[in-house]
């Protein structure tokens, strides 16, 4: 157990290592996303979660978003499955003449398929989200950010190691009414996680996302995110 926890607290160090030394080479952002967890698998077919995340911005001292999230996942066919979840989100707008806290909701469906070779498990998802501001009408200003999202992932199964590797790949469109359809963003990340027995999963990502728009702040933004997740069977 001792070495385990050793070997994770290691991979967290290289994270971080990793993270400062793109920040210092290029003008970027750090952000810092937490999050915690639970599933709970009613059949075995179909699994409910609940989840509350901290986001923070301007190298991890400032709070940009907080938001719990509910969702719903059914394996629909195989290596088919269908999800949906709704997001309440308290955004901290930091910028521009109305700053503060601002409530938005945001909801989104998914499409997933996933299989295994040998010890790579790999995983495809499709997701269609749609976020706008709570209790402000488009005639307001408030036109709802609408994007679809396509990310593949892959972890390889080493035997007898605990902190196996994680990589994906996501790239964004946005395609809101009255806007430009056009690809705004990708997204790569590389993690790990560490299941302990009868308290829960835990996982660190480091992210790197990468603005694809000219003149939007930051270009580059690269994220620690540590999670916590428990399942109820």
């Amino acid at each position: 157990m001792k070495t385990q926890l050793k070997n994770f607290r290691n991979v967290f160090f290289g994270f971080l290592l990793i993270s400062s030394s793109i920040v210092a080479q290029d003008v970027s952002d750090l952000g810092s996303w937490n999050s915690i967890g639970v599933d709970y698998t009613i059949k075995k077919k179909l699994k409910l979660n609940l989840e509350y995340n901290m986001r923070f911005k301007e190298n991890a001292k400032v709070l940009e978003e907080r938001f719990t999230e509910i969702g719903a996942e059914y394996k629909i066919y195989k290596r088919f499955e269908l999800g949906g979840s709704v997001r309440f989100i308290d955004e901290n707008d930091t910028q521009g003449n109305r700053q503060g806290i601002r409530k938005h909701f945001r909801y989104q469906l998914d499409l997933s398929y996933k299989y295994k070779f040998n010890k790579l498990s790999v995983n495809h998802r499709f997701r269609y989200q749609n976020k706008n501001e709570v209790a402000v009408s488009e005639l307001e200003g408030d036109i709802p950010n609408a994007n679809i999202r396509f990310r593949t992932g892959v972890d390889y199964n080493f035997k007898k190691w605990p902190l196996d590797p994680e990589f994906d790949a996501e790239i964004f469109r946005n395609v809101s009414k009255d806007t430009k359809n056009q690809f705004t963003k990708y997204r790569l990340t590389f993690g790990t996680r560490y299941k302990w027995k009868n308290f829960g999963e835990f996982g660190i990502n480091y992210r790197y996302e990468r603005s694809l728009i000219d003149g939007n702040f930051p270009m580059n933004l690269d994220v620690i995110e540590l999670r916590y997740r428990y399942s109820i069977n």
